[in-house]
């Protein structure tokens, strides 16, 4: 997939996509570099995030590997199987509005090439498989709200104005 017009069509065709080697050898280099120095000090996970996966939240606060790829527009040994839910669900929506989108970064080769950004709807329901490898795995994860542009095939939720939100170029 090259251009966003495709991205929208196969997010709204499947509800994810992936776009392959987004991130080039140095910025993978870099990220891998920085984001290990984070994740050798960061804590085990416990209960849904999984007793053998470290997490390094709000990212984009503490390392600036990862900023190039956050504004591009267009898990450990071990660790069981995550178990299937979907992003929205953290929020008293109704199931069928669009409103999240989430992008996975693949700095290793997990489920999809190292460099490859998967991006997918926040109503798909998903979960990370088993690391079934004997290192480290790395990725990165953002999820935000859509902006309203993007999703414009599902209708507002009740009550929403969208005369002042901003369409993004």
């Amino acid at each position: 997939m090259t251009g966003p017009a495709e991205i929208l069509q196969e997010l709204e065709r499947s509800g994810d996509a992936v776009l392959p080697r987004r991130m080039d050898d140095k910025d993978l280099a870099a990220a891998r570099e920085e984001l290990g120095a984070l994740m050798a000090t960061a804590g085990w996970g416990s209960g849904f995030d999984g007793t053998r996966t470290k997490r390094v939240w709000a990212l984009l606060a503490r390392t600036r590997c990862m900023d190039r790829v956050a504004l591009d527009r267009l898990v450990l040994p071990g660790q069981g199987a995550q178990a299937l839910h979907y992003e929205q669900g953290i929020y008293p929506l109704p199931r069928d509005r669009d409103v999240m989108l989430t992008a996975i970064w693949a700095l290793d080769d997990v489920e999809m090439p190292a460099g490859s950004v998967l991006l997918f709807s926040g109503r798909l329901y998903h979960g990370a498989g088993a690391n079934t490898t004997t290192r480290p795995r790395f990725a990165c994860c953002r999820s935000g709200f859509r902006s309203y542009s993007a999703s414009t095939s599902h209708p507002p939720i009740s009550g929403s104005s969208t005369a002042s939100i901003p369409v993004n170029g």
